[in-house]
């Protein structure tokens, strides 16, 4: 199976335009967007998601977190697991969301913390063993806030350039006679880049994502 094969079978979730988008991938315990329908659709496995990351404000896009909130103090399963949720911040329709969700969850059994981030701000997942990042970027959905999109990333090593077609055998006679970090490089990755339904986005944020994810249809806004 490919990488790309593998991170799509990893993927669950639902899009439809003006109700409801969320999609839960499951090696980093992520949910993106937490649209109506999520608890019910994941049921159990809402307890494998630790970050929340929220494109923007709109109701179809937030609309199922105050049910997942709930299904994670009430269904089978770890009801002490912490959960974050990371936002654009200045969204104050989430503002909004979060206080009606306060209002109704004050005891939850669990802590939940809100983190309201901007673009290029590096949260890093996993706990016990790396699961890479997420790191925001600016995505334009209309209206006066900010609307995010994601990328999720790991750093790798790779041969640098000047080594890259040299054959096998002579790789490995210099992996004996020269330092480690004198054959190879650590670069970042973008194993999933998410954009939520957004106008059209700079292809340079997205350039050599395995996976794209981007609801709209069109890169150039002479296409939309």
């Amino acid at each position: 199976m490919s990488l790309h094969e593998e991170i799509v079978a990893n993927l669950s979730g639902y899009s439809k335009a003006m109700y409801s988008t969320w999609f839960f991938y499951r090696p980093a315990r992520i949910l993106l967007d937490a649209g109506e329908g999520v608890s019910s659709s994941m049921e159990n496995f809402v307890f494998g998601i630790e970050k929340v990351f929220l494109s923007h404000g709109h109701y179809d896009h937030i609309g199922g977190l105050p049910g997942l909130l709930q299904s994670r103090r009430s269904a089978r399963g770890d009801k002490e697991k912490p959960l974050e949720v990371y936002y654009p911040d200045g969204d104050e329709l989430i503002g909004l969301q979060r206080q009606y969700i306060e209002s109704l969850t004050y005891r939850l059994g669990y802590d939940l913390t809100w983190h309201p981030v901007e673009p290029g701000q590096r949260v890093p997942l996993g706990t016990g063993r790396d699961r890479g990042y997420v790191v925001p970027f600016r995505a334009r959905h209309g209206g006066r806030f900010t609307s995010l999109g994601f990328n999720v990333m790991e750093e790798r090593k790779r041969l640098k350039a000047r080594y890259a077609g040299l054959p096998e055998s002579e790789i490995a006679v210099l992996a004996r006679s020269v330092p480690r970090e004198e054959l190879s490089e650590v670069y970042e990755k973008v194993i999933l880049a998410y954009s939520g339904d957004t106008m059209p986005i700079d292809p340079a944020v997205v350039q050599d994502a395995e996976v794209l994810m981007h609801e709209a249809t069109f890169l150039a806004a002479g296409d939309r």
